[in-house]
């Protein structure tokens, strides 16, 4: 049996649920099926912690090795049954603590943003934000500093902000009013 190293690989959320392992470096491309796109990918190793943000507001985290491979036409593994999400519990994004900041937006329109710090520091099934009442999070991804987002409501308004405009703040936190 092979021994397991410590090598870099990319890790891909597909839209259909799916999450996978690739090596950053010599790979053969896989391709995804027709109805699968890549929603979210971030550089790791197989031996760096992986957090998967979900919609209840909480990081799952897994270590890269615990990903399955990325093979022929397949993009992995059931992205909630790996990370043990609850019933109903959407994942959003992955990431690693050593990525640009998280920005997290609620279905009320609170944001904030989480440094790599802070992700590094989350244990298992820990809040990313604190939801009040029956508020989830609506989109997590991560921005680096001098880039401009937009924030679309269900009905039609929209806000164009620089990112630096969101608030760094801690995972305790519950954010604060975005539109």
């Amino acid at each position: 049996e092979r021994a397991l190293t410590d090598e870099p690989c990319i890790i891909t959320l597909t839209t259909t649920g799916k999450i996978g392992r690739k090596p950053a470096t010599g790979a053969k491309r896989a391709t995804p099926g027709r109805d699968d796109v890549i929603a979210a990918t971030t550089l790791s190793s197989t031996f760096k912690p992986v957090f998967a943000i979900t919609s209840e507001g909480r990081a799952l985290r897994l270590q890269g090795a615990d990903i399955d491979e990325v093979s022929g036409r397949s993009r992995g593994a059931d992205v909630g049954k790996k990370f043990g999400a609850n019933k109903g519990e959407v994942v959003l994004t992955v990431v690693t603590p050593d990525s640009e900041p998280l920005v997290l937006v609620t279905q009320s329109g609170l944001a904030k943003r989480l440094t790599p710090e802070a992700i590094a520091e989350l244990r298992h099934g820990k809040p990313v934000i604190s939801l009040k009442g029956t508020d989830k999070l609506a989109v997590a991804f991560t921005a680096p500093e001098g880039v401009d987002i937009v924030l679309v409501t269900t009905d039609a308004q929209v806000l164009r902000t620089a990112v630096g405009n969101i608030s760094l703040q801690g995972a305790a936190a519950g954010g604060v009013s975005g539109m």
